[in-house]
């Protein structure tokens, strides 16, 4: 008999994306399946899967849009992986029949998640997660672990194993030019990451002035420390720029989401903070976490 594959459907920016795969590679091995992505461009990401990462024989990618209904493929069309769920058991009329027999879908998490917050708040994500998965295991345990093929979309990091960060390795292209940029990053080189745009947690619990004064606290122990920045909001950089001179580094980068370049641009940010000895991140912020993790380095929250 064939393997059952998982399909997942990730949804959100690039790092909720990320985890949310790393979920389904994890759980594929744990119940010997295999992944197919369904990567879907959307304008808080509007980029190929293959314009960020390289080809892995770990999963198996299927490309489509939401953008512009004339562009989904035939076979993501005939399929049903579309983003809205579908009501009851009331399919799109096509040809095809659906090729997974289960699903579970986003507002099927969104409730688990709602719950928890109504019962815990957190100073960091990564404890929301441990309840997160220990009450998705709990209620949805039969259908992760079923032998038929899956469908998943998510947001959320669903599924805690083994699967690690390494598995996504950027484009030929992208790594050479984080090469370039972090060859000289050294034992003295810490990352900051600023997040702004419309992450309001970050900006209300994170704010400028709290990065500032770790920087100069950080520079008072530590004459030869430098910052790699990573951040949504351009005044940002010139604001510690103007403050700490060189001791910031930054590049020219397309902040827009909506963009190829854009999201290629934020992939070279989060592998340069992956360079770096540690990251100095923002409140509830997947991308400092994702950051971290890709090198094992430590990641704190500046509260």
């Amino acid at each position: 008999m064939p393997e059952s594959i998982i399909y997942i459907k990730p949804l959100g920016g690039l790092c909720n994306r990320m985890r949310s795969i790393l979920s389904a590679l994890s759980l594929a091995q744990d119940t010997a399946r295999k992944v197919t992505i369904i990567w879907e461009r959307k304008k808080e990401l509007n980029a190929p899967f293959y314009a960020l990462f390289q080809a892995s024989d770990d999963f198996e990618v299927i490309e489509t849009s939401a953008l512009f209904l004339p562009s989904l493929y035939e076979k993501v069309r005939q399929n049903h992986f579309y983003s809205f769920r579908p009501r009851g058991n009331t399919w799109l009329k096509t040809k095809g029949q659906k090729p997974y027999q289960q699903g579970i879908f986003n507002d099927d998490f969104a409730s688990i998640a709602d719950k928890i917050h109504q019962n815990h708040s957190f100073e960091h994500f990564k404890f929301f997660r441990e309840i997160f998965v220990k009450e998705v295991s709990k209620q949805w345990q039969s259908t992760l672990f079923a032998p038929q093929n899956l469908y998943i979309s998510s947001f959320y990091e669903f599924y805690e194993g083994n699967a690690a960060a390494s598995v996504f390795k950027p484009q030929r292209i992208l790594q050479q030019k984080i090469d370039q940029i972090t060859q000289d990053f050294g034992t003295n080189t810490y990352g900051l990451h600023i997040r702004r745009g419309d992450h309001k947690m970050a900006i209300e619990r994170s704010p400028l002035s709290k990065f500032s004064i770790l920087i100069e606290q950080q520079i008072t122990q530590n004459e030869e420390i430098s910052f790699f920045l990573a951040t949504d909001d351009a005044t940002v950089e010139d604001k510690l720029k103007a403050k700490f001179g060189d001791r910031i580094i930054t590049r020219t980068k397309n902040l827009s989401r909506n963009s190829t370049e854009g999201i290629q641009d934020a992939v070279l940010d989060l592998y340069c903070l992956a360079k770096t000895q540690k990251v100095y991140g923002s409140y509830w912020s997947s991308f400092s976490e994702m950051a971290a993790r890709l090198s094992g380095i430590e990641e704190v929250s500046i509260l």
